[in-house]
């Protein structure tokens, strides 16, 4: 977009922010994208873009100006879940929390990131056909159909829908795995849980 366009404008022509369209941009659940660049418009569908306590902005995670060490201009470490990044808007005691949802600490705090669950790879760069999560069982694969049975794709961009993508989302139940849209449960806990035992709430 080239500098000086209103927000509507950016929002209405430069930002998919509904699908299933030509060249699915976004995945059949009619949220997440699944291309590049469109951070943003996952952004607008969070629950962080329409909060009733403050304003929250991209500048409130990364900086504009960079050099903070961290990628993409991060304020704080994404690999800690302690650090300001997410802890600067939620006080969560990341053990308490996994407890509840999942049913275990599993690695507990220092092994465990926010957005290994809030913030899925659903996006996939260009030409890349994504990195592989979850397995039901282990490569090497000897045919396409084989891999789509076992192997769970996982984007290389993060969603900035801030949620937590389910089995029972559509796009994901009834779907092979090599053609179900990416989900933490499958690829990030799923290295580690057996994806049938996961409590789904």
């Amino acid at each position: 977009m080239p500098p000086g366009l209103s927000r509507h404008t950016m929002i209405t022509e430069y930002s998919v922010t509904r699908g299933p369209i030509p060249g699915r941009h976004i995945w059949v659940d009619d949220i997440h994208s699944r291309n590049p660049h469109q951070q943003y418009a996952d952004y607008m569908k969070s629950g962080m873009y329409r909060n009733d306590r403050r304003m929250v902005g991209c500048s409130d995670c990364h900086d504009m100006h960079g050099g903070t060490g961290f990628r993409r201009s991060l304020v704080g470490d994404p690999d800690d879940a302690s650090s300001p990044l997410c802890q600067n808007c939620h006080a969560v005691d990341i053990n308490a929390h996994m407890q509840h949802q999942l049913g275990s600490e599993m690695k507990g705090a220092a092994g465990t990131r926010c957005v290994d669950c809030h913030m899925p790879g659903t996006a996939i760069h260009g030409g890349d056909s994504g990195r592989f999560g979850r397995m039901v069982s282990a490569p090497p694969y000897y045919d396409t159909l084989t891999e789509e049975i076992n192997a769970y794709l996982q984007g290389d961009i993060n969603s900035h829908v801030f949620d937590v993508p389910r089995t029972t989302t559509v796009g994901v139940q009834g779907e092979l795995p090599g053609n179900a849209m990416p989900i933490p449960y499958t690829s990030a806990c799923g290295t580690c849980h057996d994806v049938s035992e996961i409590q789904h709430k």
